[in-house]
């Protein structure tokens, strides 16, 4: 076989169109690509499943009682949404988020858990497609802002949130694998450079809640590395230092006109605003968030229906949602819809002895979970959920003991 075949077999494989599907959101609203005739999300999902169909039938998998009890609790919860039709007060959108819960957002979950989640090379390769589209819109974000640091950050179509939020992403994965992975110096060198390649930005595009899910994950990470092992590798003492030292050296050689760090500076922006009486977005999400749990009052246990809460606020029968996942599920699936969906996401959690977390993935899970804290809905958060499934550990030769 030529190289030229390994090539694109590589490439052409489920991981690439899994990603390409769960990052089609990322990138369909680039300018390049407003003259594609359909939409690229439902493209790459029907290619997705098609291939994972051949995957399946071409393999043998064993489909673990763990995976499919996983499975069945999603499947319960997208049931309740759709038994809870019966008395939301949303007809249009309430049936486009049952649609995109029990097609993309499933499909999300399924193919992570089922088939990236089974197999390392897979996983591997799937993770390093992330970090590649990452590293991409990194570097996209750094020359629009050497270019144009007082304008508003759009890249392929994405404003700040998301930008921060692929970011975070990318940085996460290179902080995972130097916590989690064997690695020589010069390995562990271009990883630090990696990482503050990815986080830099976020600190002047103005994202707010992916720097604030950053900080959370990182967080949780030392005090893991603290409490998890009695002794802390010397390299890696050495060389956050080293990272932390060269930062503060170098920050005050660069042009004080292109530092300005919008997120940092929203982020403490905050309290003083709000003595001022405006706080801006913090202020309307706070709105959101105060509304929801008064709508949810109304029905404390089974919720107002799903896609209820924009007709409860006033919006009408629109796309909208409190920006908030948990307050979102509380006001229209209640009490009933929201432990459901607790025992889902802590699933890994709950059967840790049975079988271990894949780190890295749970890691990025978590970042996304606290993002969905912030803004989107069910739906938005698609990338949760495909973290979500691929939770489950797997055999991995570089994995540090």
């Amino acid at each position: 076989m030529s190289k030229i075949n390994r090539l694109v077999i590589y490439f052409f494989s489920f991981e690439l169109f899994f990603a390409l599907f769960i990052l089609s959101g990322r990138f369909k609203g680039s300018e390049y690509l407003q003259w594609v005739p359909i939409d690229l999300t439902a493209f790459f999902f029907i290619l997705s499943c098609i291939i994972m169909i051949f995957v399946f039938y071409k393999s043998t998998f064993e489909f673990s009682k763990q995976r499919l009890l996983f499975l069945s609790i999603f499947i319960v919860f997208i049931f309740y949404s759709v038994l809870s039709l019966f008395w939301s007060l949303s007809t249009d959108y309430a049936l486009e988020k049952i649609l995109h819960l029990g097609t993309l957002t499933l499909f999300a979950f399924v193919g992570s858990c089922f088939v990236i989640s089974t197999n390392y090379f897979r996983y591997r390769k799937f993770i390093m497609l992330l970090l590649l589209f990452s590293l991409f819109i990194s570097i996209q974000t750094i020359i629009f802002l050497f270019n144009s640091p007082n304008s508003s950050v759009e890249i392929l179509g994405n404003n700040h949130i998301n930008i921060g939020r692929i970011l975070g992403m990318g940085a996460i994965v290179t902080l995972s694998i130097l916590l989690f992975k064997q690695s020589n110096k010069k390995q562990r060198l271009v990883l630090w450079f990696l990482f503050l390649l990815q986080i830099s930005p976020i600190l002047y595009i103005g994202s707010r809640g992916p720097l604030i899910s950053l900080l959370l994950v990182v967080a949780l990470f030392a005090l893991w590395k603290c409490f998890h092992r009695k002794r802390i590798k010397k390299s890696f003492i050495i060389s956050s230092s080293f990272v932390l030292t060269s930062i503060i050296v170098i920050l005050p050689f660069i042009d004080i006109n292109f530092v300005n760090l919008q997120a940092v500076n929203r982020l403490f922006g905050i309290v003083s605003s709000f003595q001022s009486g405006d706080s801006g977005s913090a202020s309307t999400r706070l709105d959101f968030y105060n509304h929801a749990l008064i709508a949810w009052t109304n029905n404390i246990f089974v919720g107002n229906g799903i896609g209820s809460w924009p007709v409860l606020y006033g919006f009408g029968d629109v796309n909208y949602y409190p920006h908030n996942i948990l307050l979102e599920i509380l006001t229209e699936l209640g009490l009933i819809g929201l432990v459901i969906f607790f025992i889902f996401i802590s699933f890994p959690v709950l059967i840790r002895r049975k079988v271990r977390i894949n780190k890295i993935a749970f890691s990025l899970f978590l970042f996304y979970l606290f993002n969905a804290m912030f803004t989107g809905d069910l739906n938005d958060n698609r990338l949760l959920f495909a973290f979500l499934g691929m939770s489950f550990r797997l055999y991995d030769p570089d994995d540090t003991k």
